[in-house]
């Protein structure tokens, strides 16, 4: 089997709670409750398993565009979420780390309590970190960095510049992600981690994220050992 990098830090983007609820007669709000159920026991198995990093994509700022009805669901969900399972997270030795617009986040109202609060309590934590990236776009992402280098005064240029983007744009993670995973059958990035995603190994799969199971993650991990990751370097011939 090939040799490859251990899988440290995972991406998903979790797609398709809405076709997944319309395939089964629901409502899209029903899909959400069920892709929430999801997202819990794919924590969990993340953890025991022993990732060291998650980061879940939950909200794009493109999302916000959606009818205002599903969009205040979605983050009060989210919200609601985080809240009724942070003592548990907390126990279980979880940092979580919430990223994304603080400006959105706080005129909805829940999910800048809910950032504050989960973040407080589980910031000194040593285990798996959780990051669940809300109101959130990869281009917003760079764009923010760049303009508070400029208001800062910063001229750094080459290596120097290349250090403070990678310290700005990791935000604290232990790792750029290894895998991304994105679900639903669509074959893009979506505006997500942009610059995190460089060297990424992609997977996608047409599993509805409210039907992505413990085993549909697996076969992923599966497929990613049999990977052979080069980072852009040419391996050596032998003679």
């Amino acid at each position: 089997m090939p040799q490859t990098h251990p899988l440290k830090h995972l991406a998903i983007i979790m797609d398709g709670n809405g076709r997944w609820a319309t395939s089964q007669g629901l409502s899209r709000i029903d899909g959400h409750r069920r892709g929430a159920e999801t997202t819990l026991n794919i924590i969990d198995y993340c953890r025991k398993s022993g990732i060291h990093e998650l980061s879940l994509y939950a909200l794009s700022l493109e999302n916000l565009k959606r009818p205002d009805s599903e969009v205040s669901f979605l983050t009060n969900l989210i919200a609601q979420l985080c809240l009724e399972n942070q003592e548990k997270l907390h126990q279980q030795g979880i940092c979580i780390k919430i990223i994304g617009s603080s400006e959105s986040m706080a005129r909805q109202g829940d999910l800048g309590k809910m950032k504050h609060a989960v973040e407080a309590l589980t910031m000194h934590n040593t285990g798996m970190r959780l990051n669940i990236l809300i109101n959130y776009s990869g281009r917003w992402e760079i764009q923010q960095v760049f303009e508070s280098l400029q208001t800062e005064g910063c001229t750094a240029k080459g290596a120097e510049l290349t250090k403070i983007l990678k310290d700005r744009l990791l935000q604290g993670m232990t790792h750029e992600p290894d895998l991304c995973i994105r679900t639903g059958g669509e074959q893009r990035l979506s505006n997500f981690m942009l610059w995190q995603l460089a060297y990424t190994e992609l997977y996608f799969t047409d599993v509805l994220w409210p039907a992505f199971s413990v085993e549909d993650l697996e076969a992923s991990m599966v497929d990613y050992r049999s990977r052979k990751r080069r980072f852009g370097v040419i391996e050596e011939v032998a003679s």
